[in-house]
């Protein structure tokens, strides 16, 4: 079996601010046999790092990821009154 290929991608959060340092990016390392993925979110070199290797890493992102899709649809129903 040859050599599993790294996986990585980072997104800008603020693209148009020259001054923002925001993104969220994951990877996967290349000798991660489980397919482990690293997540990290920062905003201005304060970063925040998720671990996904088990269930319960999983259902936390998950969390997190509703909470912020929650937060999102909050906040554009009270922009839009």
């Amino acid at each position: 079996m040859g050599r599993r290929k790294a996986i990585h991608k980072r997104k800008w959060l603020a693209p148009s601010d020259c001054d923002s340092m925001a993104y969220a990016k994951y990877t996967i390392d290349s000798y991660s046999s489980d397919g482990d993925m690293e997540i990290s979110i920062a905003d201005c070199y304060k970063i925040i790092n998720l671990t996904l290797c088990s269930a319960q890493d999983l259902r936390k992102i998950e969390r997190l990821i509703d909470f912020l899709q929650e937060a999102v649809a909050v906040h554009k129903q009270e922009r839009d009154r």
